[in-house]
């Protein structure tokens, strides 16, 4: 750190900063999601957590669209005979 801060061009002042001063502006439109440290341990990378996610989403997705074309079984077909 020291190191870093050795290298630091004289004219940036943070004499006047603020620590932390957009934080609560930041946690209102971030998306950061807290994961298990197992679930974690799985994924090698963010883009392959992404990967994961998309494709949950679209198996679920594709899964309700066919499930709303199919037309419920006929009275007959369950066996109820009407009289």
């Amino acid at each position: 750190m020291k190191k870093a801060i050795d290298e630091m061009p004289s004219e940036i002042d943070f004499s006047k900063a603020v620590r932390g001063k957009y934080t609560e502006r930041f946690a209102l439109g971030s998306n950061i999601v807290m994961i298990k440290p197992e679930i974690f341990a799985a994924f090698p990378s963010e883009e392959a957590v992404n990967d994961a996610l998309e494709r949950l989403m679209r198996a679920g997705s594709n899964a309700g669209t066919k499930a709303s074309r199919r037309r419920p079984p006929s009275r007959a077909a369950q066996g109820v005979v009407s009289r």
